[in-house]
């Protein structure tokens, strides 16, 4: 092993789950699922070759529990039912045969969030403005339709057990449906969900308790949040440390904490002005404050994610964007081959901006992602002698690829340099991302060379 990531690579439990290193795949939306929500062959080998890669945990992006309140997730029609399960057997079952424990989150809509992809209106906790439309007051759930969401964790729940899954996750994130019932700036009700702080922490209790009874004892329930909001009158870190507190001694086994809503999205998916370990700082004060395992996200680098679990600021560090763009991350950390991993831009282009386009996700750096099945990258049996022209970003890449596809390339540069434009645009100081993959795919192109 690689004693330079010695705590990275360290064994850690959550609850009664063991798993084999301190690295977490980050849940983060492919769009990939079929029309109705179920799992297709696209997400399969998706989650399959990052299982693959080594992570100790998949947490696998959003699954929904119901289709029943929020409009935004109306075409999810297999939640709650059979079909859903099989296609989360699918996911686990993957996982598990690439060696990584699965987690399922768990989410019942997005809320007033919701992207305004349709003229329906939108719900929330209470009549406040919808984030996309200000102008458009959401409609407050009715009693019976929170019942209902507590009904859809329990079925969830059971399913998750049914499909073999290691530990589920409840989707309390940065502004979301069960985060605007947790927080008074959007949580105006004056019935038994609103009001004082028992109040507002009844959804969220009544969903754990849900699960609790679906799943026992052993099976890890996390929960994902905010440490603060960041914005005038959102959350803030001393609101949360008594949340956390308090969800503590109600049961939950572990925290997955991170920063933000809808109103700093800027937290949600860091650029790369945020700098590396963004908001490993709010979750040390959680991790203070709790006695249970804390998970944290937000541009690590394997460094700071070393240093992260060495001096106890969280037990688990997550990578989301940088296992999109090479899966194989750690296993490379842990073989000692650091300078074969291909660094992540945060550039967002395509693993987010694709999102608001209402469409499949993959990655600028690596077309791949999503697209496993599509674009393998297999040794030919008809070796053909292959001339590239231009050593720019593409004619790097095209000339990588076909040296790894067993041609034999030949590569030409009118510079005394490959990099094209990447050289110019690597100049600035805060473009150190850019400029490490610039490096990494010369690199790359000289060890095809053998």
């Amino acid at each position: 092993m690689n004693k330079k990531y010695e705590h990275l690579f360290s064994r850690g439990k959550i609850g009664k789950m063991d798993l084999k290193n301190r690295i977490v795949m980050a849940p983060m939306g492919t769009f990939s699922e079929e029309r109705n929500g179920s799992v297709n062959e696209k997400q399969l080998e998706y989650y399959r070759a990052r299982a693959r890669g080594g992570a100790g945990m998949i947490l696998l992006e959003a699954q929904y529990t119901t289709n029943k309140t929020d409009p935004w997730i109306d075409y999810v029609t297999i939640a709650g039912t059979d079909e859903q399960m099989k296609g989360w057997a699918l996911l686990v079952e993957a996982c598990h045969g690439e060696g990584a424990k699965a987690c399922l989150q768990l989410s019942c809509g997005l809320g007033r969030n919701a992207f305004p992809f349709s003229d329906e209106q939108m719900v929330s906790s209470s009549a406040v403005p919808s984030f996309y439309r200000p102008d458009e007051m959401c409609r407050p759930l009715s009693i019976d339709e929170v019942h209902g969401i507590v009904e859809a964790y329990r079925i969830a729940g059971l399913n998750a057990v049914r499909a073999e899954a290691d530990a589920v996750e409840i989707h309390a994130h940065a502004g979301y449906m069960i985060d605007q019932f947790m927080t008074p700036i959007w949580n105006k009700r004056t019935d038994e969900y609103g009001g004082s702080f028992e109040n507002r922490m009844r959804l969220v209790t009544e969903i754990y308790q849900a699960l609790r009874e679906s799943v026992g004892t052993d099976m890890p329930i996390l929960i994902r949040m905010a440490a603060y909001h960041d914005f005038p009158g959102g959350r803030t870190i001393e609101e949360s440390i008594e949340i956390v507190k308090y969800l503590e001694r109600l049961g939950i086994d572990a925290f997955d904490i991170d920063l933000g809503s809808y109103e700093r999205k800027q937290w949600i998916v860091p650029a790369i002005y945020s700098g590396d370990a963004c908001m490993l700082d709010a979750a040390a004060r959680i991790r203070e404050a709790v006695n249970v395992p804390v998970l944290n996200a937000g541009s690590h680098t394997p460094e700071t994610a070393e240093a992260a679990v060495r001096d106890g600021k969280c037990d688990f560090v997550m990578f989301g964007r940088q296992l999109i763009a090479d899966p194989e991350m750690p296993n490379k950390l842990l073989d000692g081959r650091e300078e074969d991993v291909r660094p992540c831009l945060y550039c967002n282009l395509v693993c987010v901006g694709r999102l608001y386009e209402n469409r499949v996700i993959s990655c600028a750096i690596n077309p791949q992602a999503v697209f496993e099945k599509d674009y393998p990258i297999i040794k030919t049996n008809k070796k053909r002698k292959v001339v590239v022209v231009g050593g720019g970003p593409g004619g790097m890449e095209a000339a990588r690829v076909a040296a790894l596809q067993g041609h034999e390339v030949t590569l030409f540069e009118k510079t005394d340099r490959l990099g094209g434009q990447l050289v110019a645009a690597t100049k600035p100081v805060f473009k150190q991302r850019l400029r490490k993959f610039m490096e990494w795919e010369i690199r790359q192109i000289k060890k095809t060379r053998g």
